[in-house]
């Protein structure tokens, strides 16, 4: 049985809540990383595991619903500290809280402001399904105290404000178990619970994280964690013996890896995610393994039923003045090509590329200008008649709904982006890159450009030539057995047990 310890944190003070209202940035950003992933692929083949979760998590089976994760067995350290026996949802109606006669409830698109009296109002926050996520509670236009509820039915955690700001922890029944201060990070047990801890006072959560975790873990564990610098100290120092192996996954530790690797040198594996990372860390460590942590899945290509050609572009990481020379290349051959058209992919918001606007308008408005009488069109006829724009893809399900209409996938960053590499191998359609990765065999599932001069080529050569197009959409059948789930955790698990690791196993 395998334990993944997920970091699914938002700061510093990662210990801390990670549930936000709706209309948070939080929920525009993709929740998808490799604990995510690989443990989809252990429950998806029946192998056992349990997630391990260390923060303060109220809102921790809605998230795993999100991914998929939901029937997922799992232990929370705060559960474990707050007595919380409670394991599935429960919504609360706002009607079933105690409110003083004559309270006024006031809807907005962003909250409900509850009036109570003229000097006392409440505003109730709400998650992206409708549960309770903090009620705060104002006097005099100042809020004084936050309630956090668990989607779990009760009030978790309430926050206080002011010159002393400080947090308590409470029971299943609403009792206050610890309290931490904010400013200082001092933690102090009620006198009521302090036979269940070692001691009355911590200078930090995170002690009381480590002494709760330490009574938890056993030795035979074999321990998948996700590399965070947060809280792998924690884990070494308890873990020693331990079969451990920390997964850097570039997303989360690209901006802070060379920081990371003194927290991992007493883990007996690492695995990785990128060639680039691998380049970095095969000289710190000597049982390493390079895997991806995503796996092909069913995707239904759509592009043989379609009139109109399309041509994915990742821009994501493109330097603009190369981007727009490759967007002019692009141009240049879907108006020489009938019924062709591009979209400019990205997982980032559409505004950080507001300086293709003007490039974008005239090549749209030149194929505009082809029809007759064009001067007629509606707006609607006209939204049709574009041929390339950018769009937005922040969560996986966007990507593959993307995929599945492409008959090409261009991504000529450095490192091209996995995911999209993967989704394209599940949906048979040829890449085009400028960087050998494992997931492309020249002139079979895809072409290695080495300038962008040869785009135009690559672009002949899969879209002009059906045999080509077949020959990748058949070799890929096989890349997709390759890269399966099933492979994938029997890579991983013969790894974990010792096995040699040799590249491109």
């Amino acid at each position: 049985m395998k334990y993944f310890v997920p970091a699914w944190y938002i700061d510093k003070k990662w210990w801390r809540s990670h549930a936000r209202p709706y209309y948070d940035n939080v929920y525009s950003k993709s929740e998808f990383d490799d604990m995510v992933s690989l443990m989809g692929m252990y429950f998806r083949n029946n192998s056992k595991f349990k997630m391990l979760i260390l923060n303060h998590f109220p809102d921790l089976r809605t998230f795993l619903h999100r991914n998929q994760l939901f029937e997922c067995s799992y232990w929370s350290v705060f559960d474990e500290i707050q007595l919380i026996q409670a394991k599935e949802p429960n919504p609360i109606n706002i009607n079933d809280l105690n409110w003083p006669e004559n309270t006024t409830f006031i809807y907005t698109p962003y909250v409900v402001r509850c009036i109570i009296s003229s000097s006392e109002f409440e505003t109730i926050h709400f998650s992206p399904i409708g549960y309770i996520v903090w009620i705060d509670r104002y006097l005099d236009n100042q809020r004084v105290y936050r309630s956090v509820y668990d989607d779990r039915g009760f009030v978790s955690q309430r926050q206080y404000y002011g010159e002393d700001e400080y947090i308590e922890y409470l029971t299943e029944t609403g009792e206050v178990i610890l309290t931490e201060k904010i400013e200082s990070n001092d933690v102090y047990v009620a006198q009521k619970f302090i036979h269940r801890f070692d001691y009355s006072h911590y200078s930090s959560m995170v002690e009381v994280i480590k002494e709760y975790l330490s009574k938890y873990v056993n030795k035979e564990y074999k321990m998948i964690v996700a590399s965070d610098i947060n809280h792998n100290d924690i884990l070494n120092s308890l873990m020693m013996s331990c079969n451990l192996t920390y997964s850097i996954f570039d997303q989360r530790n690209s901006h802070n890896l060379l920081e990371t690797i003194p927290t991992m040198e007493h883990a007996n594996h690492w695995v990785v995610d990128l060639k680039k990372n691998e380049s970095k860390l095969k000289s710190k460590h000597r049982d390493l393994m390079r895997i991806t942590p995503f796996n092909t899945q069913s995707i239904i290509s759509l592009s043989n039923q379609l009139y109109t050609t399309h041509i994915g572009l990742n821009i994501d990481d493109l330097e603009q003045n190369r981007l727009l020379f490759i967007i002019d290349l692009l141009f240049e051959f879907i108006r020489e090509h009938d019924d062709m058209k591009v979209q400019l992919m990205t997982r980032n918001s559409k505004s950080n590329f507001n300086y293709l606007n003007d490039k974008i308008n005239k090549i749209n408005q030149y194929f505009i200008e082809l029809e007759d009488d064009n001067e007629l069109l509606t707006n609607e006829m006209r939204e049709k008649k574009k041929a390339i724009e950018v769009i937005s893809l922040p969560f996986e399900v966007d990507v593959i709904q993307c995929i599945k209409k492409l008959r090409l996938m261009i991504d000529l960053k450095d490192e091209p982006d996995l995911f999209l590499q993967i989704c394209a191998i599940s949906a048979g359609i040829p890449q085009i890159n400028n960087s050998e990765t494992d997931y492309v065999v020249q002139r079979m599932n895809g072409l290695i450009v080495e300038h962008d001069e040869q785009l135009t080529d690559a672009l002949k050569y899969y879209l002009t030539v059906l045999k080509h197009w077949n020959v990748s959409r058949a070799f890929t059948f096989e890349l997709v057995k390759h890269f399966s789930s099933e492979r994938i955790i029997e890579k991983l698990d013969s790894f974990i047990e010792g096995a040699y690791y040799e590249e491109n196993l």
